[in-house]
């Protein structure tokens, strides 16, 4: 194996390790930034690779914050390849657009603008 092929190896792997971090980050990120009030909205996040998935919990009582997603994320995250097509961090959950733009009592400031602002302000 040359060093130009080893480094390539090396590149890519880094690259791979990169792409699955930033992926478990946001969605955790999002998943924390999502209002708790029955834990629904938060465990209908979700990180696909090709296709979005709109998945939906379904009503119930889920544990809140992100203990319970987390494992869900890391997994889901592992499987991602740089070969895979587009990333998506997805929520399925039909409620989710009144919590993102404030037409909730427990959204006010939304989710995923939130993280924009507060990633590129801080």
């Amino acid at each position: 194996m040359s060093d130009v092929q080893r480094l390539k190896g090396i590149l890519e792997a880094r690259a791979v390790a990169a792409l699955r971090v930033l992926a478990f980050e946001v969605a955790h990120r999002m998943a924390e930034l999502t209002p708790e009030d029955d834990g629904r909205a938060q465990a209908g996040w979700n990180i696909s690779q090709g296709s979005p998935e709109f998945l939906d919990p379904g009503e119930g009582s889920y544990p809140l914050g992100t203990s319970d997603v987390d494992p869900r994320f890391k997994r889901q995250a592992s499987q991602l390849t740089l070969e895979g097509g587009n990333v998506f961090i997805t929520n399925g959950v039909p409620y989710i657009r009144k919590l993102e733009y404030g037409k909730s009592k427990a959204g006010r400031s939304g989710i995923a603008r939130t993280q924009y602002f507060m990633r590129w302000t801080t």
